[in-house]
């Protein structure tokens, strides 16, 4: 017998720091480094560098700070994917199958937007030159489907690290029944549109009359679920929340439900079950909500509660991952099965890096994230922790193999049903591949198998408990690495089953389809012995054990609530429920109402802790829900609901209607409400009343003392000729309204319940906003602050807004945007900018202005750079900068001259001086220091040693005019296949070179003196230093240099040792 080896993560090679955008095509894992692409299998030597991508990869995220759950991976089809880099002003779109010679830029645009991929097609958006169209693209170049406009387009996340590079990009595409479903910006609002990737398929499902983006696109069993606001009727400057659906026809596209005045946002749109889930957001108050995609359907699961911001992580065996977090100091980790009772606690945490793996949910956090649990230590931090959604099954990772760490863990990513993060290793990162499923080392092993969803559920370590969730089922599947004819199962020291087939199940299975095993709580030895014949015969191949404890969480009570009730008249009434234990007692039960007519009604609830109780003060006709929640003394808990619905008489709510439109202009206005007669374009008013039921015999206003009765629906102050209101007068000050219903015409027959309310009338003015002169930088300038202005001569200012409108680039930084001084930075692409400043008072009132920044390019000349030319073919070697070393052992030819390049690229003159001795002017293009006959160089050469070159533009010929900015750069030339001085002697030894590794560096020093060792690329570009200090004679410098991040090539090692210096040529292989 052998127990089963523990694994643990696999380090599997140090990549270089400020790696970033980790996402999986193709079944390996992707990065971007700088401006270059790398890629992984999970081996040392399938971590490799793939391109050099001249600009630095783009990482899409759909929410506006780029939180890593919401990240966009790049899009594959059969053998590619695709990408996108930021090339200057412009976005370049790549397409890879992961080798050098199969990455390539196949296009570039001013900015591309990514869709989705249909029948083996990328479809993508593309501004260019103010032109915005729909491609698609596969092998090929992209065709054109369509010139439409798809804004929103992508925009940069400013806020995170520089070396990262997100951008923002609205959720409002998406894949459905065979079709790409997107949001199309039309000249009266958003629009959507659906296409099969042909141009007659290509057509507007339906257009909304909102500003607003629609966006939150997600596909539930066949139909499109989106969200969108709505400008609220009753509130200027409020919002409404509208959810909706499609089946890709207008007539099949319908709002679902609204949520009005106070609720944000809609969150987290997600599939589960055949229905979506998803977060509403009301003033920080988070809820979580399901619908079947019907109004009635729309419900209320749960409600987190206020500040507790929450999220929808996704589905892990079978149940919803929610995650909770209370001003970023405390949170939790929920898990749900849909339903009140079904959404449970599983642990406290401040975790982030969501990332799920096969059934098994992974996570960054704090080993002690409890304020009251001791201090922390730096190796606490950031931890990888692992979870089943069972609290006893969500730990750190380095608890299940001890003796392991993990410390600050990024970049979580599921590879192929594996994880691959990183932890930092000094400026470098460690990458690591982990597969909570199985052990690393080729041995057997035990899975715990969901029998419900026949999906494999965790790896079965010695000591695991297994927690079994009511409506759970599961089995136990074991992994030989040999090839066994049969296993036999013992449990607990009794032979138990013998299995012939592979899955090798302990309850056996069909084919795959595991059944249940149905064991009872507690401890369990299991041990798996392999025969070389059928039903256990032939020889034991081995035999494998494992220990664990099997907990299984109570059963919940059985509720009924009684019968739902019909009541003649408003009274009293008597709810009798019942409740049966299913595992121990029932320990409590409590009533509590859910929801009344109008929902401003509470009735008494005499003995809410007796399964029998009266309820009273039923005072408005309609429905009221009670709920019975009942707890075992095992701590499980389950509820039911009963409607009691009243009959009769009672007014409803009243509504403030605008006479001129008989539209309303605020709904069910309440006690104390004051209306501002500047917030309406009219004067002609009217007050309509509704009635619960609906039709009633007669409705008594009084008005201000003022009496009037109407007799049919709509029920309205001023009256009305079919809909069609009389206007009457609204005026300043305070005033009070009732009404009551009859059952007969003219106030007569049985009176209903009168309802009252006292509201009042003012003026109030718009806010004044004023965004300031309009600006103008030039270039190299890049930064301006606009100095906006507001004031409300009837109330305050509540709210300040800057927005950027339109101009021929994003790429810039705005800062302090709720301000009204707006910063704006980083400005490189001259052009007209237009910003609004947006200000709101405190009646919901607002004003908006405009503000012009003209971004001028450089009116003054400047040489912009120097480049080493081969006189001999006239072709460019490499670019001279600051350090620059030229060996003239790696250039082609000694032939060489040097060109100035200016902005503009034609100028007047150019002035060369080197070294004090040299002095040249170039009048024409292109400007060499040694001059040109049409392009074709003049040769020159350059003495070995240090010199200093300047190059000055001038604005007129013969270097006269104007001065513009000039450039000056120290460079050097060296002879390394002389290296060594007559007189000085430096053997040093690297090995092994050529290395893709770590060279190890040994120089012996001669004499004491300060010494400097540098790196230079086989242009003669400064990479980096090795080492600057002393070393003592006799001695030798031992130094090494990693070069795992470095690309493939011939480097040069530059000693300086006092006044001697040498190089050495180094081969990364």
């Amino acid at each position: 017998m052998h127990q089963i080896a523990a694994a643990q993560p696999v380090v599997v090679k140090n990549i270089p720091g400020n790696s970033y955008g980790f996402f999986e095509a193709l079944d390996y894992l992707y990065f971007f480094h700088n401006d270059s692409l790398w890629k992984s299998n999970g081996a040392a030597g399938g971590t490799v560098f793939v391109k050099d991508l001249g600009g630095k990869g783009i990482v899409y995220s759909t929410h506006p700070y780029g939180q890593d759950r919401y990240r966009q991976k790049p899009f594959a089809i059969n053998k590619a994917f695709f990408f996108t880099t930021e090339n200057g002003a412009n976005v370049s779109l790549w397409r890879s199958n992961g080798t050098s010679g199969g990455t390539a830029a196949i296009a570039t645009y001013n900015n591309i937007k990514p869709l989705g991929v249909l029948n083996n097609e990328f479809y993508f958006g593309a501004q260019s030159g103010g032109t915005s169209n729909l491609y698609k693209v596969s092998t090929g170049n992209p065709v054109l489907l369509k010139t439409i406009n798809l804004s929103p387009y992508p925009q940069l996340v400013p806020s995170f690290p520089s070396f990262e590079n997100f951008w923002f990009i609205s959720d409002d595409h998406e894949v459905v029944n065979g079709l790409l479903m997107f949001q199309v910006m039309g000249n009266s609002g958003p629009e959507l549109w659906k296409t099969n990737g042909t141009i007659a398929g290509t057509v507007k499902v339906k257009g909304f009359q909102t500003p607003y983006n629609l966006n939150q696109f997600t596909n539930v069993d066949g139909l499109l679920y989106f969200q969108f606001r709505v400008s609220n009727s009753q509130y200027p400057g409020a919002e409404d929340v509208e959810l909706w659906k499609s089946n890709a026809t207008a007539a099949g596209t319908e709002r679902v439900t609204s949520f009005q005045l106070d609720y944000d946002d809609l969150n987290d749109l997600t599939s589960y079950q055949g229905k979506l889930y998803f977060i509403v957001n009301s003033y920080s108050r988070y809820m979580f909500y399901v619908t079947n995609g019907t109004a009635q359907g729309t419900q209320l699961v749960t409600d987190f509660g206020p500040e507790n911001e929450t999220h929808i992580i996704g589905e892990v065996n079978n149940l919803l991952a929610i995650n909770t977090l209370f001003e970023s100091v405390s949170g939790s980790i929920y898990r749900s099965n849909g339903t009140i009772i079904g959404t449970e606690r599983v642990s406290f945490t401040t975790g982030s890096n969501f990332t799920i793996v096969g059934n098994t949910l992974l996570f960054t956090d704090h080993i002690n994230h409890d304020p009251g649990g001791g201090p922390e230590t730096p190796e606490d931090r950031n931890q990888l922790w692992q979870s089943d959604l069972t609290s006893v099954n969500t730990k750190p990772v380095k608890n299940i193999f001890p003796g392991t760490s993990f410390r600050d863990s990024d970049n979580l990513t599921n590879v192929n049903g594996a994880l691959f993060f990183t932890t930092p290793d000094n400026l470098q990162l460690k990458l690591l591949k982990y597969n909570p499923l199985a052990p690393s080392a080729n041995k057997a092993f035990f899975t715990v198998v969901n029998a419900v969803t026949d999906e494999d559920r965790a790896w079965l370590r010695k000591g695991d408990t297994i927690v079994v969730i009511p409506g759970e089922g599961i089995n136990i599947r074991f992994n030989p690495v040999k090839n066994p004819k049969s296993v036999r199962f013992f449990l607990n020291g009794s032979a138990f089953i013998t299995e012939n087939t592979v899955p090798f199940a302990l309850a056996g299975d069909n084919s795959g389809n595991y059944n249940i095993w149905n064991a009872s709580k507690g401890h369990y030895t299991l041990i798996a012995r392999q025969y070389s014949g059928t039903n256990a015969s032939g020889k034991l191949i081995a035999s494998d054990t494992v220990q664990f404890f099997l907990d299984k969480l109570p059963l919940p009570p059985l509720v009924n609530a009684g019968p739902d009730q019909t009541l003649n008249s408003v009274s009293a009434t008597t709810l009798s429920g019942t409740a049966i234990s299913q595992e121990g007692s029932i320990s409590s039960v409590f009533w509590s109402l859910q929801s009344s007519p109008g929902g401003f009604v509470s009735p008494v609830i005499t003995n809410p802790n007796s399964l029998s109780t009266t309820v009273s003060e039923l005072i408005l006709p309609g429905t009221y829900i009670f709920r019975l929640t009942v707890t075992s003394s095992e701590g499980a808990v389950n509820i039911d609901e009963v409607s009691v619905t009243v009959s009769g008489q009672a007014m409803g709510s009243f509504s403030l209607i605008n006479a001129d439109t008989d539209q309303s202009v605020f709904n069910n206005f309440q006690e104390g409400h004051i209306f501002y007669l500047s917030h309406y374009s009219t004067s002609n008013f009217n007050i309509v009343a509704s009635t619960i039921p609906g039709t009633v015999g007669s409705v008594r206003f009084e008005y201000d003392g003022k009496v009037s009765i109407e007799n049919s629906a709509p029920y309205a102050l001023y009256g009305d000729v079919n809909g069609n209101f009389n206007p009457g007068p609204l005026t300043l000050g305070t005033h009070i309204i009732s009404a009551t219903p009859y059952s007969g015409p003219n106030a007569t027959g049985v009176k209903g319940l009168t309802r009252t309310v006292k509201f009042q009338v003012m003026i109030s003015f718009p806010p004044y906003a004023n965004a300031g002169h309009d600006k103008e930088i030039v270039l190299p300038n890049n930064s301006v602050v606009l100095d906006g202005d507001a004031y409300d001569r009837d109330g305050t200012i509540q709210s300040v807004q800057w927005s950027f409108i339109s101009g021929p680039a994003t790429n810039f930084t705005m800062s302090n945007s709720n301000s009204l001084n707006l910063s704006l930075s980083g400005f490189t692409v001259p052009g007209t900018y237009q910003f609004r400043l947006t200000v709101l008072d405190n009646t919901g009132l607002t004003y908006s202005d405009n503000v012009i920044v003209d971004v001028i390019a450089s009116a003054t000349q400047a040489v912009v750079s120097l480049t080493l030319i081969n006189a001999d073919n006239d072709t460019d070697i490499m670019t001279i900068t600051n350090g620059t070393m030229i060996d003239r052992t790696m250039l082609p030819t000694l032939n060489l001259n040097v060109r100035a390049n200016t902005n503009p690229a034609t100028i007047s003159s150019v002035r060369f001086q080197m070294d004090g001795t040299f002095n040249r002017v170039e009048s024409t293009v292109p400007y060499a220091m040694f001059g040109d006959n049409n392009g074709n160089y003049n040769s020159g050469n350059f003495t070995l040693g240090s010199h200093t070159l300047t190059a000055t533009p001038y604005e007129g010929a013969s270097g006269s005019g104007t001065v513009g900015t000039p450039l000056t750069v120290n460079f050097s030339v060296i002879n390394s296949a002389a290296r060594i001085s007559n007189e000085y002697a430096i053997r040093s030894v690297c090995y092994p070179n050529p290395s893709s590794d770590i060279f190890h560096i040994s120089i012996p020093a001669t004499e004491s003196v300060e010494a400097m060792v540098d790196i230079y690329d086989n242009r003669g570009k400064f990479l980096t230093n090795l080492f600057t200090g002393a070393v003592q004679m006799g001695e030798d410098l031992s130094i090494s240099w990693n070069v795992s991040d470095q690309k493939p090539g011939v480097y040069l090692m530059k000693v300086i040792m006092g006044d001697k210096v040498f190089t050495e040529k180094l081969v990364v292989k």
